[in-house]
């Protein structure tokens, strides 16, 4: 049997390490911090935990097809439960901000507290969203093994636009 070393317990490191086990190599994980997990991890201090991530499971399909790849089913795991809000954001001054799936909610509540922001909300997210569908294409449904076709010039405006 083959051997082979992932350097880092995060989620790359743990998803590689789940795919090179089940493809039938030997694998040694290597992890600089005393837990693996990498942004999924707490912290525990004076009788409290803390989650320091990740805040959003923003693909969950991709998590999906990592544990049908191992041939084990997800849901029999994992609860995955959407949440509306999706997230809280707190200020030290106490201010939050809640972020809804619904765009037009979000608006609302970034009027309540910064409306001097809302008019460029929505050219952030044409561009955010613009850039999300390169990086799809670009990096996250395809395979990184190939350098030449991941620099090539139909992805020139992804990397000029960054």
């Amino acid at each position: 049997m083959k051997e082979v070393i992932v350097i880092g317990g995060g989620l790359g490191g743990l998803a590689t390490a789940c795919r090179l086990a089940k493809s039938g190599f030997s694998v040694t994980i290597v992890e600089k911090n005393e837990r693996l997990g990498g942004k999924v991890n707490l912290i525990e201090a004076n009788g409290y935990r803390f989650d320091t991530g990740a805040s959003l499971l923003t693909l969950p399909d991709v998590l999906q097809e990592l544990f049908s790849f191992c041939g084990r089913n997800l849901t029999e795991y994992l609860s995955l439960v959407p949440l509306d809000p999706i997230c809280r954001y707190f200020w030290e001054d106490g201010t939050t901000l809640d972020i809804y799936k619904d765009l037009e909610l979000t608006k609302k509540a970034i009027a309540q507290i910064a409306p001097e922001d809302l008019a460029s909300l929505d050219a952030y997210i044409r561009d955010a969203r613009a850039k999300y569908e390169i990086s799809k294409r670009t990096f996250l449904a395809t395979s990184l093994n190939n350098l030449p076709k991941i620099l090539s010039p139909s992805n020139g405006r992804f990397f000029k636009n960054l």
